[in-house]
C-alpha cells in the first residue's frame, strides 16, 4: 500500500525549509522492501502459475517412478518464458511412456521426453557409493565439498575443494568416468556448528550431500 505521511503544521512564516527537511527524513527511514518481498505482495502471473504447477510436478513425478521405476531416468523443470518447460526422461521408450503420463497432467503439453543413458537409480547408486567410501577419499587427501545427484546431466556430481589428480583418476576408474562428473567448488557453510551432514535441494542439483567438518 502507499505511504501515507503526517505533515504537522509549519508556520508560514520563519524556516521554509523545515517542512522539506522533514519529508526527506521520513523518506530516509522508510523501510524498502526486497524484490522477493514485492513479488510475494504482488505476484507475478509466471510465479502464480509456476507455484500452481509444484504440486502437480511432484504427482507426475510419483507415477512416473510407480509405474516406470526401471528405466525413470529423472525429471527437472526448465524456466524460460511463462511457466517453463517439464523435462521428464527414461532410459527407453521415453515418447510411449511421456504420452502415458501426459494423460493425468493437468498441462500434457508442457511435457518434453528425453532419453537418457543411465536411470535414476544408477545415478542415486553411483552417489552412496561415493558417500559410502567418504572416508577412504579423505585418507586419499580429496576435500570433498558435497556429493549429488545431477539430473539433467544423468550423473552424479562430486565437489572437492582442491583439484587432486591422482586420486581423481583413482575415483573416475573406481566409479566408471562416464557415470561421474567431478568440479572444484569452494567449501560451503554448514547451517550449524553440530551438523556434519545435511541434504540440501537446488533446481540442477536434485539431491545432495553436503560433507563439512563441526
Amino acid at each position: 500500500m502507499p505511504w501515507l505521511y503526517h505533515l504537522e503544521p509549519v508556520p508560514l512564516m520563519g524556516n521554509k525549509c523545515k517542512m522539506k527537511r522533514r519529508l526527506a527524513q521520513r523518506a530516509r527511514t522508510k523501510p524498502r522492501r526486497t524484490r522477493w518481498q514485492k513479488e510475494l505482495a504482488f505476484p507475478s502471473l509466471r510465479l502464480v502459475e509456476r507455484l500452481r504447477l509444484t504440486p502437480a510436478v511432484g504427482a507426475l513425478e510419483h507415477a512416473a517412478r510407480s509405474r516406470y521405476g526401471e528405466t525413470f531416468a529423472g525429471i527437472w523443470r526448465e524456466y524460460g518464458t511463462g511457466v517453463g518447460r517439464i523435462k521428464l526422461a527414461f532410459t527407453n521408450g521415453a515418447q510411449q511412456k511421456v504420452a502415458d503420463l501426459a494423460r493425468d497432467f493437468v498441462e500434457p503439453d508442457l511435457i518434453d521426453a528425453v532419453d537418457a543413458e543411465r536411470t535414476m537409480a544408477d545415478v542415486e547408486a553411483v552417489r552412496e557409493a561415493v558417500g559410502n567410501d567418504l572416508a577412504y577419499w579423505q585418507s586419499q587427501g580429496l576435500k570433498i565439498v558435497s556429493i549429488g545427484s545431477d539430473i539433467q546431466a544423468n550423473r552424479a556430481r562430486v565437489s572437492v575443494e582442491e583439484w587432486q589428480e591422482p586420486a581423481i583418476e583413482e575415483m573416475r576408474q573406481r566409479y566408471g568416468p562416464d557415470n561421474l562428473t567431478i568440479d572444484v567448488t569452494a567449501p560451503v557453510q554448514a547451517v550449524s556448528d553440530t551438523c556434519e551432514r545435511d541434504w540440501c535441494f537446488t533446481e540442477r542439483l536434485r539431491a545432495g550431500l553436503w560433507v563439512g567438518s563441526s
